[in-house]
């Protein structure tokens, strides 16, 4: 019988990151960790306090985040939020009792689109509107990615996107043709 070998790879092994084209680039961001948080009924002020205590800061309001030294959170949905970058053991103990707390770091992937085009790119593959009015820094925001759920994240100079680790191939392919279009459209813009 022959040996079988495995060996563990990066998610985004084979998948041409980082890349670049016109005024905008992609490249892989996948958080250290990633929690999902869900307080207990009555437990949002306790939670919040606990995670203050850990180094991160108060549960943000809908479609907010916040960075602390030791994590960031974002709003995830009615109820819930993401903890990013979280030691996984410290937040599980802090929040005992408090909270439903599920670490979800092997499910999602994330990445970066950077640059004066970046709103642009979101705008083909999003159905948000990408607009700096309607989605400044540190806005957050659940919705389709390129037919995909998707978690986005603004930045100060383009978004950091979550999706789920089995459309993370689909999700950088279409990144990757959009960039290449609008650079190429910009081109014949001339």
């Amino acid at each position: 019988m022959d040996k079988i070998t495995l060996t563990a790879r990066d998610a985004f092994t084979g998948l041409g990151l980082p890349h670049a084209a016109g005024h905008a680039s992609l490249r892989a961001d996948t958080p250290a960790s990633l929690l999902a948080i869900a307080p207990f009924a009555g437990q949002g002020a306790a939670v919040s306090d606990a995670l203050k205590k850990l180094g991160g800061a108060a549960l943000p309001g809908a479609g907010q985040s916040a960075k602390g030294k030791a994590m960031a959170l974002w709003w995830g949905g009615h109820g819930q939020w993401l903890a990013l970058g979280a030691d996984i053991g410290a937040l599980h103990a802090a929040l005992a009792g408090k909270a439903a707390v599920v670490d979800q770091s092997d499910g999602w992937v994330g990445f970066k689109i950077s640059g004066s085009a970046a709103r642009d790119v979101l705008g083909r593959l999003c159905p948000l509107d990408t607009h700096a009015s309607a989605m400044p820094p540190g806005h957050v925001a659940r919705s389709q990615y390129a037919h995909m759920m998707a978690i986005i994240h603004v930045l100060e100079n383009g978004f950091q996107v979550l999706v789920m680790r089995s459309f993370l191939k689909t999700a950088i392919e279409e990144t990757k043709a959009t960039l290449d279009r609008l650079a190429a459209e910009a081109a014949l813009r001339g």
